[in-house]
C-alpha cells in the first residue's frame, strides 16, 4: 500500500524502533543518488545516542550474537571495507563491490532508502535482508552513507533482550515462512555451518569472551561484555527449541518408525 501511495523518487524504509538522528539526513542519504544514476540503494550505520543504556550500546555496536557470528566481518558496514573490494569512495560515501555470494548483512527497515525504479519483490516480504541481495545481484550499486546515522531502539534492556530473542528463536522454529528460512536459503555452505558452530561456540563462554575481549581493546567501552551472557542465552534458547521440537516429532511418529 505504501508504494502504491508514494510519489517521490526515492522510499525510505524505517521500522517502528528507528530514528533519523540529524537534521540533515534526508539530504545527506539523497546525495548518492543525485550523484551517481548507477546508485540504486543507500544505508547507513546505527548509531547510540549518549544517554543509551549499556546493553543497547553493545547490541548496535554490531547486530545480535548468532548473525554477528554466521556474517562475520558483512554484519556491520564500518568492518565491510575489511571484507569488500571499494568500487568507488567520496568520502561522503562509499560503495563496495559486494559478494554477490557472501553478501552483506544490511537490513531494508533500518533507513534504507531505494529508487522507486526498485520496488520490493512480493517474495521477500517476510525478511528485509532478500530485497537488498536481490540489489546485489543484479548488479546494483549500493552506497554507504558515512555523514549520517541512524537510531535502532530494539531493547529496554537484557531483561527485554531475553524476552524477544526467546519469541525470535521460537517463530523461526515454528513457522515456514519465518524470515529466517528466507534468509537460510540463500547463505553459502561455510555461512550454513558457521549457524550450527554458533551454538558449541557460544555455549562454551570462551568464543564469545575472546570476542568481546577484543571489542573492548578497540573502544575501551565496558558494555562489550554483554556478548558473553548474549550469545550463551541465545544458544540455550536455539539448542532448547531444537530438542522440543525433535521430541514432538518423535511423539507424533508411529510406533517402529523413527525420524
Amino acid at each position: 500500500m505504501a508504494y502504491a501511495a508514494a510519489t517521490g523518487d526515492l522510499f525510505i524504509h524505517l521500522a517502528a524502533d528507528n530514528e533519523l538522528r540529524e537534521r540533515n539526513w534526508l539530504m545527506e542519504m539523497a546525495q548518492p543518488f543525485l550523484a551517481d544514476k548507477n546508485i540504486v540503494g543507500a544505508f547507513c550505520r546505527v548509531e547510540c545516542n549518549p544517554g543509551d543504556n549499556a546493553f543497547l550500546k553493545y547490541f548496535n555496536f554490531d547486530t545480535d550474537p548468532f548473525s554477528a557470528f554466521v556474517y562475520w566481518n558483512a554484519s556491520h558496514p564500518e568492518t565491510f571495507g575489511q571484507r569488500y573490494p571499494v568500487k568507488k569512495d567520496t568520502g561522503a560515501y562509499v560503495i563496495y563491490q559486494f559478494d554477490t555470494q557472501y553478501y552483506p548483512l544490511v537490513a531494508l527497515a533500518q533507513g534504507f532508502v531505494v529508487r522507486r525504479t526498485f520496488p520490493r519483490p512480493t517474495d521477500t516480504i517476510h525478511d528485509d535482508i532478500q530485497p537488498i541481495v536481490r540489489m546485489i545481484k543484479d548488479g546494483h550499486d549500493l552506497a554507504y552513507v558515512r555523514t549520517v546515522t541512524i537510531g535502532h531502539y530494539i531493547f529496554d534492556n537484557f531483561a527485554h533482550y531475553r524476552r524477544r530473542m526467546l519469541r525470535k528463536v521460537s517463530e523461526s522454529f515454528t513457522q515456514a515462512n519465518h524470515g529466517f528460512h528466507v534468509r537460510e536459503k540463500a547463505l553459502p555452505w561455510p555461512r550454513r555451518l558457521r549457524q550450527y558452530l554458533f551454538v558449541p561456540w557460544a555455549l562454551t563462554v570462551i568464543g564469545p569472551f575472546f570476542s568481546a575481549l577484543g571489542r573492548f581493546f578497540r573502544t575501551g567501552h565496558w558494555h562489550h561484555f554483554y556478548h558473553v551472557p548474549a550469545s550463551f542465552l541465545l544458544a540455550a534458547y536455539i539448542l532448547r527449541m531444537a530438542l522440543e521440537v525433535r521430541l514432538l516429532k518423535l511423539r507424533k511418529a508411529p510406533t517402529g518408525q523413527y525420524h
